[in-house]
This record gives structure tokens, sequence and C-alpha cells, in this order.
């Protein structure tokens, strides 16, 4: 072997092992960038499974605040009912002892007055 097939070898070699130097650093930025990559996205999915449950909590809650509202309101209009009911109750007690007391009076002055003539 001569000296410049020893020096085309060896740029040879040199030049395989800077292909080869390149090829791990890019396999290593590569693995980087995949496992940042995976971080990443398991953030993402870590956020919204954390806002879907978020989401779940707060329909839950308007939904049983809206039932609560559709029963409050029933008892309201039950409320209102019952107090019509009574307040109708108590003008036909009202109409009932005003023709008793108006005859009462009426037989009261006439015993009076039958009273008075003997």
């Amino acid at each position: 072997m001569d000296m410049s097939s020893t020096k085309a070898i060896s740029s040879d070699n040199m030049f395989l092992k800077k292909i080869e130097d390149l090829d791990r650093e890019t396999d290593i930025f590569t693995e980087d960038m995949d496992d940042s990559c995976i971080k990443e996205l398991d953030l993402q999915q870590e956020e919204h499974t954390a806002q879907t449950a978020n989401a779940e909590v707060i329909f839950c809650c308007q939904h049983d605040l809206k039932v609560l509202d559709l029963e409050m309101k029933k008892v309201k209009e039950n409320t209102i009912s019952q107090q019509i009911e009574l307040l109708c109750l108590q003008i036909q007690f009202k109409n009932l002892e005003q023709p008793s007391l108006s005859s009462s009076t009426v037989l009261s002055s006439s015993t009076t007055a039958e009273s008075s003539a003997n």
C-alpha cells in the first residue's frame, strides 16, 4: 500500500466515522424530540381530561340547579294556590256569617220590640 491509498482509506474512515457520529446525534435528537413530543401530548391529554371533568361537574351543577329551581317554582305555585283557596273559603265563611248576623239582629230587634210591647 502506498501513501496515497493510506490517506484515502484514512479519509474514508474519517468520513464514515463523521457520518456515524451525525447519525448518532440525529438519533439522540429524534429520541429527545420524541420524548418531549410525547410529554407534551401527555400534558395536553391530562389538561383535556381535567377540562372534560370540570365541564361535567359544571353541567351536573347547572342541571341540579335547574331541577331545584323547577321544584321551587312548583312549591311557590302550590303555595299561591293554597292561599287563593284559603281566601275563597274565608270569603265564603264571611258571606255565610253575614246573613246569620243580620237575621239574628232582626230576631233580637223583634224580640226586643215584643218584650217592650208586653
